[in-house]
């Protein structure tokens, strides 16, 4: 168990913070545990082979280092030397191993918290102020307080987060409960402030849960209160009239967006998010635009004609301001390039495939860049060309196969319908998909669940039943009550049975 972990934990690490965290391992004043660092060069240098041969390794790090230095010879500084003893052998110890292990790991761990608390500014302020609220000067605690309260977030050069708002609610506790402090000095109202600041960081908060809580009940088709959200969305407006938080501004006008308030349309939530932009940090920027994106294709699937448009505008924007922070994920940068797939703007596909190849993994590239392709091909009706392109496409790799199977289903099943011809290579593409979905574990279940459904209607559609009124009147009554993937082309086909 702590071998894999170690391997894990040492394999995350970029090659600077392996050697850092080897200065780390040599400081006393983070470890005084002398096997540690040598342990770590083992691993570093040997990896898996070193865990195999751990009696070995274990001699390496363990061996009995006061042998190695015995007084220096009477004759020191001569030509001749006296010869360095061998290392004594320290019997294997599968405790001292196991311990030595665990040691390194919370060393690690330690490691990777130090380093980023030195890089961000928050959790510095915070153990600054916590630091000093437990010494007893007044004056030096209220230095520590420093510009957390003097800029509200989103003021000047400091950029809006929850978690400046949440810091600045905290940072006005610790002032408030700092038990040296002159209450005869203290200003009236201070309690009122803190509840001013404790209810920004409340609402906006609770904006960002009810979005995600509604973008979510929409993807899973889950209920949830819209009563309650848009008593929220009153109280959240009454508690800033002014407006003069950028991030309760926006994330209230995103939540009226996804509940599709007729008040809110698309265009007002990107003409406010192009204004209050600037004052929020780049974090804050991403979140909207990945949850504005996702409405947008819940809008597009829905039947909405405007929502792909929508969708190329708020991603060509975000992606010229480089709002995107840390990793891009693959799963995220497929799903765009699909989206951009279907747009007639023919060359978004191309340069965005020009600007992200680099950042696939090398093994998946080539039938990245394939399946996108095919699926331009499929958008535009050329179904022979999208089936071709399908063809050099050899990765194993889940949720590329997962975009081949639906992609190559629904192009043969186009086809058919166009040229009027046999059957017998779709049904078998059908159970191709049946079978891979079968043993693909590691999909939720529900999510699995809904492309089985989607196979059901595909196989349905195939077998037609006569009048065909009453059996797409059928068709539709199970739609009304399965969760089927690709709802929308599954709606489009049905129609097609009397076209």
């Amino acid at each position: 168990m702590n071998d894999n972990r170690t391997l894990t934990l040492l394999s995350i690490l970029s090659p600077t913070e392996s050697t850092a965290l080897g200065k780390y391992l040599q400081s006393p004043f983070f470890t005084r545990k002398a096997p540690l660092y040598p342990l770590f060069l083992a691993l570093r240098e040997g990896g898996y082979s070193a865990l195999k041969r751990r009696e070995r390794t274990f001699e390496r790090v363990f061996k009995d280092d006061s042998t190695t230095r015995g007084s220096e010879p009477e004759n020191w500084g001569e030509t001749t030397l006296r010869p360095e003893p061998k290392p004594a052998e320290r019997p294997f110890n599968d405790r001292a191993w196991s311990n030595a292990l665990s040691d390194l790991n919370l060393c690690i761990e330690d490691f990777l918290v130090v380093t980023h608390a030195r890089i961000d500014p928050d959790i510095c302020r915070r153990a600054t102020i916590q630091a000093f609220h437990t010494r007893e000067n007044e004056a030096l605690f209220q230095q520590s307080l420093g510009d957390v309260l003097k800029t509200r977030p989103g003021d000047g050069d400091k950029k809006e987060t929850t978690e400046a708002w949440h810091l600045r609610f905290w940072t006005r506790k610790m002032a408030h409960t700092y038990p040296l402090a002159n209450r005869f000095k203290s200003a009236p109202d201070a309690l009122d402030v803190l509840d001013a600041d404790v209810d920004t960081y409340y609402y906006i908060s609770k904006l960002q849960i009810a979005c995600n809580r509604v973008t979510a009940a929409h993807i899973y088709n889950r209920g949830y209160e819209p009563e309650q959200i848009r008593q929220l969305l009153t109280q959240a407006a009454a508690a800033d009239p002014g407006e003069k938080s950028a991030l309760l501004t926006l994330y209230r006008t995103l939540l009226a967006l996804l509940m599709d308030d007729k008040r809110v349309p698309f265009n007002t939530f990107f003409k406010t998010l192009e204004n209050r932009r600037p004052a929020l940090d780049r974090r804050e920027q991403e979140s909207l635009v990945r949850m504005g994106l996702s409405y947008c294709i819940r809008r597009y699937r829905g039947g909405s004609t405007d929502a792909l448009d929508h969708y190329c505008q708020l991603y060509i924007w975000a992606d010229a301001l480089k709002v995107w922070t840390g990793i891009v994920s693959e799963e995220f940068l497929i799903n765009n390039g699909i989206m951009l797939a279907k747009s007639d703007k023919l060359d978004l596909l191309d340069n965005f495939l020009a600007r992200v190849k680099h950042m696939l993994p090398d093994d998946r590239r080539e039938d990245a860049e394939r399946l996108l392709l095919a699926a331009r091909q499929y958008y535009k009706g050329a179904f022979n060309e999208a089936i071709g392109a399908l063809d050099g496409v050899s990765t194993r790799f889940p949720r590329y196969r997962l975009l081949y199977h639906t992609l190559l289903i629904r192009s043969l099943y186009e086809k058919r319908l166009i040229e009027g011809t046999d059957s017998e290579e779709l049904e078998r593409a059908v159970g191709n998909f049946s079978d891979f979905l079968k043993g693909q574990k590691q999909f939720a279940g529900h999510f699995r669940q809904s492309y089985l459904e989607l196979i059901w209607f595909v196989r349905q559609l195939l077998k037609a039943q006569y009048p065909i009124r009453e059996f797409q009147k059928n068709l539709r009554v199970e739609l009304d009550k399965r969760q089927p993937a690709l709802r929308d082309w599954i709606d489009k086909m049905i129609d097609r049975l009397t076209a």
